[in-house]
């Protein structure tokens, strides 16, 4: 990757309704030549707002854009979409139903834009974007004869035969089966690391962003509430939101007594005291249960995953625990456990 980004985004703002407050609030973001960044957040946080507005179907109130170092949006200009060479693949496919599937693709090549392709260009561009998606032998077939995930194939090879600067997906799987999904996000980063685009990815499904994407925004309320790769986010998140959203660990209320947090399943170490109380995060897979016919703590529930099973352990004052563990070691329902957690991976969050 070049040091030198190749979409920047400074202090972006965006306000449907004065009385609604701000739905993008002053967010900045680097995305990098060859990399492809996530937004990933829940319903309403702003995410693909702040993609409409990178592709110039909405204009910010405030702040500025700039692609290949070219200023191309801010609170007082704005370049229409068509002429800021970006693809665009969307949740609903947007395919032409009367079309084939070489005639979607060639039609992007086709359209009235910054770069002119000759019919020869066009021709081999398009059959080079269906060699790459897998779909040879493919090319005569109407949108109505194929399956979702070979629609969203097409809508990829669209956005990618122009060749754009960058492509926007906005929630590109969501319309899919959970098998077809799992199949074709490992085909998408696939296919744009083969061609080197550069890509933001939007979604609220925290495993497809950390499979798909080099780096991560985790949005809330407008915001970015903290941006870096999926192993960072996932091991040092800076936030409570943000260790809720993407680890989904256990949080247990904690009292400072002597440099140490006193809690319900044990006593941890006060590395960094963020008052006398707080709340401890423990990762489901950090929890580790044992059997333990003295102890007051029950495991209520399990569920199978796979190669794992997930259990729900209830504490003496009701709480809930929930702990992962391989599926060679089975604990039944009802059984009364001990709970071992290392110190070392707990953190410790302030209360609001």
């Amino acid at each position: 990757m070049s040091d030198q980004p190749i979409l920047q985004l400074h202090k972006i703002c965006k306000q449907f309704d004065a009385k609604a407050g701000m739905v993008v609030d002053h967010v900045s973001l680097e995305l990098q030549a060859g990399e492809i960044l996530g937004l990933l957040g829940p319903s309403g946080c702003g995410k693909t707002t702040l993609l409409r507005v990178v592709a110039g179907f909405e204009q910010p109130q405030a702040g500025q854009i700039d692609l290949s170092g070219q200023l191309i949006a801010d609170g007082t200009q704005v370049t229409p979409p068509e002429d800021r060479d970006i693809g665009m693949v969307f949740q609903d496919y947007a395919l032409f139903p009367h079309l084939s599937v070489a005639k979607n693709i060639a039609f992007g090549l086709t359209q009235p834009r910054r770069k002119r392709f000759t019919n020869s260009q066009i021709k081999d561009l398009t059959q080079e974007a269906i060699d790459l998606v897998g779909l040879s032998g493919l090319e005569q077939r109407y949108p109505h004869e194929l399956s979702g995930g070979q629609q969203q194939r097409v809508a990829l090879a669209r956005a990618i035969a122009p060749q754009p600067t960058i492509i926007l997906l906005d929630e590109p799987l969501s319309n899919l089966d959970v098998q077809v999904r799992l199949r074709l996000r490992q085909e998408v980063r696939r296919i744009l690391k083969t061609t080197n685009t550069s890509a933001i990815f939007v979604t609220h499904d925290q495993e497809e962003a950390m499979a798909i994407c080099d780096r991560v925004g985790i949005m809330q309320q407008g915001q970015i509430e903290q941006i870096g790769p999926p192993e960072m986010l996932y091991n040092h998140p800076q936030s409570r939101f943000v260790a809720d959203f993407v680890t989904q660990a256990n949080f247990l209320p904690a009292t400072l007594k002597e440099k140490h947090w006193h809690t319900e399943v044990g006593i941890f170490p006060a590395a960094a005291p963020v008052g006398n109380t707080c709340e401890l995060m423990i990762r489901q897979e950090d929890v580790q249960l044992q059997a333990d016919e003295t102890s007051r703590i029950v495991v209520r529930d399990r569920q199978f995953l796979g190669r794992e099973y997930q259990y729900c352990a209830v504490l003496p004052s009701g709480k809930s625990i929930y702990a992962r563990a391989a599926s060679h070691n089975q604990i039944p329902a009802g059984s009364y456990v001990k709970l071992q957690v290392d110190p070392d991976t707990v953190t410790a969050f302030p209360i609001d």
